[in-house]
Order: C-alpha cells, then sequence, then structure tokens
C-alpha cells in the first residue's frame, strides 16, 4: 500500500474537517443535496421531502392553477379570464410541523389560514418561532387576468410572494427517537410564484436543538466556536464574508471537504470579503486561526 503524505497545513485542513464531521455520538447537522433540483411548475404536481433519508416522506410540495371567466355585473355578456395559481407546502404527518403564520377570518370559528414564513440565511429555527401541522400551507399565491389592459391583477398572497431567492422553510419532525428534530428546507420561487424549486435541506440530529437557516453546522459548534474565537463567517452567491473581533494577523485557511488547501492568506481587516469566482460549487471549510485560537465553518458555494 502507497502510503500517504500530507503537509501540516493539509493536516490542519483535515483536522477541521474532522472537527466539524466527526460528530455522531454528539450534535451533528445531515445535509442532503437534491441533484437536480426539483422544480414544480404545471398544475397538481407535487414534490416529497424526507429529512432524513428513510424512506418516510416528512414534508410535501404542491402547485396548483386554475382558470374562470369574471363578470362585472349579472348583466354582462361577456367577462374576463382569470388565472389563480398557488404554491403550498405541508407535513405529511400530523406531528410534523412547519414554520409559518396563522390568520384567522372572523371573530368567532371562522376559517384559519396558514402562511410557511421565507427564512433568511442564518436565522435561529427553534421553539421560538410559530410552527402548524396544518395540511397544505400557503407560500405564495397571484390571480392573473388576460384583458382590459393589464396581465396582472388584484391580490398577491404569501410570504413567498414576490418571488424569493434562496428563502428558507422552518421545519420540525420526529424521527425514530420519537422526539423533534429541526431542520430547514431551502427553496426559490420564481416566475411571479409560478414556479417553485427545491435546492437542497437539512436537519439537526439532536432533539430539540436549534438550527441556523441554511447552516451546515451544529448550533452546539457554532456556540462552542464563538467562546473559543468571535467570528462571523457566512456565504452569498460566490462570496464568502468574514468579520471578527481581531483585527490583525488572523490566518485564514480554505479547504475542500476532501482537506485539500485551496487559499491561505492572513487577514489585516475586521471585515473581509472572499471571492469564490474561480471555485466550483461545493461545500468548503473556513478556518481562521490566531494566538493558538481557532474557528472551523462549513460554508456551500452555489
Amino acid at each position: 500500500m502507497k502510503p500517504y503524505k500530507f503537509s501540516l497545513i493539509e493536516y490542519s485542513c483535515l483536522a477541521g474537517v474532522f472537527l466539524s464531521l466527526n460528530s455522531k455520538t454528539s450534535a451533528q447537522v445531515i445535509y442532503t443535496d437534491l441533484e437536480p433540483d426539483i422544480e414544480l411548475q404545471f398544475d397538481s404536481e407535487t414534490a416529497f421531502i424526507d429529512m432524513d433519508n428513510n424512506g418516510t416522506n416528512d414534508f410535501a410540495f404542491l402547485k396548483t392553477s386554475e382558470g374562470y371567466y369574471h363578470y362585472w355585473t349579472s348583466a354582462t355578456s361577456t367577462g374576463v379570464y382569470r388565472f389563480r395559481h398557488g404554491i403550498w407546502a405541508g407535513p405529511q404527518y400530523s406531528f410534523n410541523e412547519i414554520a409559518a403564520r396563522s390568520i384567522t377570518h372572523g371573530s368567532y370559528g371562522g376559517s384559519t389560514e396558514y402562511f410557511p414564513y421565507a427564512l433568511e440565511l442564518g436565522v435561529l429555527i427553534n421553539e421560538s418561532l410559530s410552527f402548524q401541522n396544518a395540511g397544505f400551507q400557503l407560500m405564495g399565491s397571484g390571480f392573473y387576468q388576460t384583458a382590459i389592459g393589464s396581465a396582472y391583477w388584484a391580490n398577491r398572497f404569501g410570504s413567498w410572494n414576490p418571488d424569493v431567492e434562496n428563502g428558507y422553510i422552518g421545519v420540525r419532525f420526529k424521527i425514530n427517537d420519537d422526539c423533534m428534530h429541526y431542520g430547514w428546507i431551502r427553496c426559490t420561487t420564481t416566475d411571479s410564484t409560478k414556479r417553485l424549486i427545491i435546492n437542497d435541506y437539512a436537519y439537526e440530529t439532536v432533539c430539540e436543538q436549534p438550527i441556523e437557516a441554511g447552516s451546515l453546522i451544529s448550533y452546539v459548534d457554532i456556540q462552542n466556536e464563538s467562546k473559543n474565537f468571535n467570528a462571523t463567517v457566512y456565504s452569498f452567491n460566490k462570496n464568502i464574508y468574514i468579520h471578527t473581533e481581531i483585527s490583525q494577523n488572523t490566518e485564514l485557511i480554505i479547504c475542500d471537504l476532501n482537506g485539500k488547501q485551496i487559499i491561505k492568506d492572513i487577514l489585516q481587516n475586521k471585515y473581509e470579503l472572499i471571492s469564490m469566482t474561480n471555485y466550483k460549487a461545493g461545500i468548503y471549510l473556513v478556518t481562521l486561526l490566531n494566538d493558538g485560537k481557532r474557528y472551523d465553518k462549513k460554508i456551500f458555494i452555489e
């Protein structure tokens, strides 16, 4: 067997990967990348998400549409054709839930509608959010017409309307341990909320443990890291953003998940932007080193 040799820098990268991934006995985020992305754009198209990939679907998404003629008065002989569409999300079991707001119509006994939040990157998903276990909940809906001046008419509903790029649905669901696990599902709505794209999803393995929207690192690790090295690292588009409380001589190392170092630099400012336009999409490990302190974070580059 040919021995594999690696440098101290490569060892630092690998150690960081192991710190982030080798935590099955404690907190861990399980991530699933959908290849290709799931897209819904036609009437009655449905998609299912199995958060823990155990063969049982936990959540479902639905695209609906319908058309009808609208007459301004009962005496009007001609009308305009109106089109209504909707994108929905819902749990497959009553004990699974989606983070959503609720609106009740009428003071007593009125109907209640549920609208899943379009969470931003980094929002903490925990018990402080309002969770709903109702059937299909309305992400976004719109009404359109084919005549009388404008192609668009009337109201748009839901947090995902107008279009949202890379928003997150917060969820909590049960696994075999019969306790609730928090997770996120990244989605995009396009074409005036007539099309839904489901990109990827992740969940926390520890019961009742929060997760940050879009994060691939356990919140337990995030808290531990913040005690050791105060830093904020996140990605957006093809850039990595870094904010540290230490303004000088912070060593930056970026590796891929195979432990290969791709970037090494010394940061001299509290705020830094690292371009990743020359690197392919995927998961990378960002390591910061300063005066014996260490910070590791996994980030996803699209």
